[in-house]
């Protein structure tokens, strides 16, 4: 079994990226960064690893989009957070891929009820850069 090295302090590295997220995502087009750990699981970037290690839990299926999965990376996700991760993306709450997933693929994430908006899946999708590329207005 070969693990990732995960947050130096676990607590803490922990509580400063659930902050950063946070912020993140109340407030739309704000870039943070998410600077806790030296490396991320290959081919999983620094941000990525930090996202999962932050959020996923026992009771948060993951599913790997397959160009980000690996035995290293699934192994380390086990053993750090606990997460179970599931083979189709209609059953993971957190769904990671890049921008090669697919639309069926993306249909497939549950999107939550009007009751119960929370059962939603949320996408984590990995990229090389949020700059150099074509300006968007939110």
């Amino acid at each position: 079994m070969t693990l990732e090295t995960a947050f130096m302090l676990p607590v803490q590295d922990a509580q400063h990226s659930f902050r950063r997220l946070l912020k993140a995502m109340s407030e739309p087009g704000v870039i943070v960064a998410l600077h806790q750990l030296k490396r991320g699981w290959q081919p999983l970037n620094i941000a990525t690893t930090s996202v999962l290690l932050t959020l996923a839990d026992n009771d948060t299926p993951v599913w790997l989009a397959a160009p980000l999965s690996n035995d290293i990376v699934s192994q380390s996700l086990r053993f750090h957070t606990n997460a179970p991760l599931v083979s189709q993306p209609e059953q993971a709450t957190f769904a990671v891929t890049d921008e090669a997933i697919s639309s069926e693929q993306l249909n497939a994430l549950s999107t939550g009820t009007a009751v119960a908006p929370e059962a939603g899946a949320t996408l984590i999708l990995q990229v090389a850069s949020l700059s150099g590329g074509r300006m968007l207005r939110l």
